[in-house]
């Protein structure tokens, strides 16, 4: 070994003996709980609305502002791409805190989140026991993808995985428990309710899920039960009765076709075979990426040991089975964002955590390999707290929160508390060496990119705007290009639809219009006069909209 790292190796050593024998994983737990929620929820609400939030709750505000819930619109037109449930969900909730605020649905969100985690533990703990359970639940709080952006963001994506997996564990049951009718309605009642929220999913994955099940179990009976009519039924009917509200503002078929078309655009049909072809050798490294650090503990399936372990276990051949069938469709797809991936995302951590914690004796190679694994995420956590402020000191011209400094002396401690031979505890404290990695994020990253974040130009021309506008007659020209973030925020700050409306020859009434519809109000000689202009993008290409008084 390098004679420096074999020094820094023993350094790190030094202080060890004395903390691993006086605090234990209760207190490394505490830990974790302690650091939640400023990992969680230190400038949750900064940012502008972004990625998919600005139509989620621009659809919630316009269910709000015109008392009609069954029969979703952006910017006054029927929207079609997703089922209301979600945005009924964020409608209650701006009622209920009476704000409408960026916060609202990521606190939310990160409810659902910590919700989820408490729901994998409650699952897996009768089957694989506490520790796995437990290390699964906080690894999927601390994989990379959640913690630095779904957890930062009021999407749909964690709502809707979080029912995917309870019917994962409703259809398990269905095989294994007493009274197998109840969870037969629950999966069907679960899947109705993923069709609310995302559509066609929630049933591919129902479908699959049970093929994975009489697959594991080696038998086809759980296909062939009446209970599965009776379900069908719950569906039907839940699912009827929106379409029947919905008929009376609208045709639901073309929902449905809307629905198909959205499901349709992330396969082979629309992206090609080359596109298709390429993204299926890219996926695993993909996936690798976005949920680091706990993906490196794939190496276990080195070991025939824990291959096997997997195969002869009941719960996690099923597991391993409905992961493998389900996520051909995202494997198989160009389109696919790792968001989609959430509600497989425990299965597939579990399936390595548990011969990880479970197999006695681990390999000396291994145990030393998540031995070095959490020393070098808490020695990232360490030297990311100095590092990011001078980088942004000397290069970006922003000063930090001195708070920043108050994380030094834990995470300093983190970095010599790891015991040799402890698979569980290492786990704990690359979890714990994440959140301080995120908490500095917060205090640094966060308010820095707010300083040159393009979509606060968007959202604060926005909002000048719509205050000038107050209590003026103000429609979107019918074709305009604009951003629904600009959208979003005309609606919350005037309280009104920013409807799309055929500009017409009445005078005193106000547009936003881009440049090709004011042509076309050349052409039909409606007389305007440019009152402001202010920017707006059209997914990436910037968009230059005017604010127009019609004259008589």
């Amino acid at each position: 070994m390098n004679p420096l790292a074999l020094l820094i190796f023993e350094l790190m050593k030094w202080p060890g003996g004395f903390l691993n024998n006086n605090i234990t994983n209760r207190h490394l737990w505490m830990l974790v709980i302690l650091s939640l929620p400023p990992a969680l929820l230190i400038n949750l609400g900064l940012a502008p609305f972004s990625s998919d939030e600005p139509i989620r709750v621009t659809v919630a505000m316009e269910m709000i502002l015109s008392g009609q819930y069954f029969f979703p619109t952006l910017a006054g037109l029927p929207y079609y791409n997703k089922l209301p449930l979600f945005n009924w969900i964020v409608a209650a909730l701006f009622q209920l805190s009476g704000s409408w605020h960026e916060v609202i649905p990521r606190l939310y969100n990160v409810c659902v989140l910590l919700i989820y985690a408490g729901v994998i533990y409650l699952a897996f703990r009768k089957q694989l026991g506490k520790q796995v359970a437990s290390l699964t639940a906080l690894a999927l709080v601390t994989t990379g993808d959640i913690l630095f952006w779904d957890s930062l963001l009021g999407l749909i994506d964690i709502t809707f995985s979080l029912l995917m997996f309870l019917m994962f564990m409703a259809i398990f049951a269905a095989a294994s428990k007493p009274r197998p009718g109840v969870y037969y309605l629950a999966a069907y009642l679960l899947a109705s309710l993923g069709f609310m929220m995302k559509g066609l999913p929630s049933v591919v994955f129902l479908g699959l899920t049970w093929i994975a099940l009489a697959i594991s179990i080696r038998s086809w009976k759980p296909l062939l039960r009446l209970n599965h009519l009776f379900g069908i039924l719950v569906f039907l009917l839940i699912l009827g009765a929106y379409a029947l509200a919905y008929s009376r503002y609208n045709d639901p078929g073309m929902y449905l076709n809307v629905i198909w078309r959205e499901s349709s655009q992330r396969t082979v049909v629309n992206h090609g075979w080359w596109n298709t072809f390429s993204h299926l050798f890219t996926f695993p490294f993909t996936i690798g990426y976005h949920f680091l650090p706990w993906t490196l503990w794939l190496v276990v399936f080195t070991l025939r040991s824990a291959r096997q372990h997997v195969i002869k276990h009941a719960f996690l051949r099923f597991l391993l089975l409905t992961l493998g069938i389900n996520i051909v469709l995202y494997w198989t797809s160009p389109e696919m964002h790792p968001r989609y991936l959430l509600m497989l995302l425990p299965l597939g951590l579990v399936l390595f955590m548990e011969p990880m914690l479970s197999l006695k004796p681990l390999s000396a190679p291994l145990l030393r390999f998540s031995l070095i694994t959490g020393r070098v995420f808490s020695l990232m956590a360490l030297l990311s707290i100095p590092s990011l402020y001078l980088y942004f000191i000397y290069y970006q011209d922003f000063t930090p929160s001195t708070w920043l400094f108050i994380l030094l002396i834990p995470t300093l401690c983190l970095v010599f508390l790891f015991r040799q031979q402890d698979v569980y505890r290492t786990g704990i404290l690359i979890a714990l060496s994440v959140l301080v990695i995120r908490i500095a994020f917060n205090l640094t990253v966060l308010p820095q990119r707010e300083m040159h974040n393009q979509d606060l130009v968007l959202k604060e021309a926005a909002e000048e705007i719509a205050t000038t506008t107050l209590g003026k007659t103000l429609y979107l020209a019918w074709n305009t290009q604009i951003h629904e973030l600009t959208l979003a925020y005309f609606t919350r700050e005037r309280r009104e639809i920013l409807a799309r409306h055929h500009p017409e020859h009445v005078p005193g009434t106000w547009y936003v219009s881009d440049a090709p519809m004011l042509e076309k109000m050349d052409r039909k000689r409606i007389p305007y006069e440019v009152k402001k202009t202010f920017p707006t993008r059209y997914y990436s290409k910037p968009v230059t909209l005017y604010l127009v008084q019609i004259q008589p």
